[in-house]
């Protein structure tokens, strides 16, 4: 399974090749299942409320994104925890630890980001930064 954090969907919504071949395999068939924090959610919305992605091809996209991804809904007390101890750990942003938390808690093998500081979680699965 593959983690998909919000700059990788930024990316493919500003038509990145690399986003956009990571994507092309997603949509491809059911061998790959791609996994979406519900937090990754919130920052698209909010990059199309603020101009960094077309406000109306996000809403669309977000729309469609629940049919192709399986979202990640944040669960219970003792998930928070454990992301805030892996963002206290590795100096990461809340966001961030909640995401990348979320996506090993389901599994997610792999990670595809545009943020270097997911590379500090050396115990999780394996980030590929585009």
């Amino acid at each position: 399974m593959i983690g998909l954090d919000t700059g990788f969907f930024i990316r493919l919504l500003k038509e990145n090749a690399g986003a956009a071949a990571v994507w092309a395999e997603v949509t491809a068939g059911p061998q790959e299942d791609a996994l979406v924090s519900c937090i990754t959610l919130f920052e698209l919305q909010r990059s199309g409320l603020r101009g960094l992605t077309e406000p109306s091809k996000t809403d669309h996209f977000l729309d469609a994104l629940p049919h192709i991804c399986r979202i990640l809904w944040l669960s219970d007390a003792e998930q928070m925890r454990r992301a805030t101890r892996v963002a206290h750990g590795n100096g990461l942003a809340m966001a961030d630890a909640l995401i990348l938390t979320s996506l090993m808690d389901a599994g997610a093998e792999v990670v595809y980001t545009t943020d270097s500081d997911l590379e500090a979680y050396r115990a999780g699965p394996r980030i590929v930064r585009l």
